[in-house]
């Protein structure tokens, strides 16, 4: 059984920073940890109706595959303090015990094939995020006398507008949010898989279904 992975500083600060980020929507949400030969994936649910994934390079290869549901915090909290002086140039943590089934993590999208859509940069994308987020604010400060039933009418309103390469707001906000377009000249692209929608940088990848249950939008992405 895995007990402990590896990884360099740079993957290991990433990792951290990815789940950082994820627990500024929910301190109690949860990763999905999946581990094969020297890769380590984590998916994560953004409350933004899809599902965030990295994937890092570990410093060793394990033999045996892992694939375990874990607390982001937890996670967080073994890594511990994640700077160059203290991590070294690489340094070996414990997996978190698992948690169980999650419902927003039993379904993963397929491995493939992935069938190429709308290929941009991200500097095609950004300024649309950011005229949602601004809607978003300046209509929720003129209603600040609004119940949570009509705030979340407005994010559905929102977010759930096509966006870009067929992906509504709310998967490129949530890419946005998790640090996966820090530029404009970014390389990003779209594809579609078997019921499914990827956002895809080098960074992270965010998917959506478009196949099941309607989704609906949670009030959190107020955050902007």
């Amino acid at each position: 059984m895995v007990t402990h992975l590896s990884l360099r500083y740079d993957e290991a600060a990433y990792l951290a920073a990815y789940l950082r980020r994820l627990m500024l929507w929910d301190e109690r949400t949860c990763v999905r940890v999946q581990v094969a030969g020297q890769s380590l994936g984590v998916y994560g649910v953004p409350p933004l109706d899809c599902l965030s994934f990295i994937a890092v390079p570990l410093d060793s290869e394990v033999n045996e595959p892992l694939d375990r549901v874990v607390s982001a915090g937890r996670l967080r909290d073994v890594l511990g303090e994640v700077s160059p002086t203290r991590w070294g140039t690489s340094r070996s943590f414990p997996v978190p015990e698992e948690l169980g089934a999650v419902a927003a993590l039993a379904v993963l999208p397929p491995r493939g094939p992935w069938l190429p859509a709308e290929r941009g940069i991200a500097g095609d994308v950004r300024p649309i995020v950011a005229a949602g987020v601004e809607e978003f604010r300046v209509r929720a400060e003129r209603s600040d006398q609004s119940s949570t039933a009509e705030l979340e009418a407005l994010a559905r309103d929102v977010w759930s507008r096509p966006g870009w390469g067929g992906l509504p707001l709310a998967s490129l906000h949530a890419a946005s949010l998790l640090g996966f377009m820090p530029h404009d000249g970014l390389q990003i692209g779209t594809s579609t898989c078997e019921g499914w929608k990827r956002f895809a940088a080098p960074g992270g990848m965010t998917f959506i279904r478009t196949s099941g249950l309607p989704p609906t939008l949670s009030l959190a992405v107020a955050r902007g």
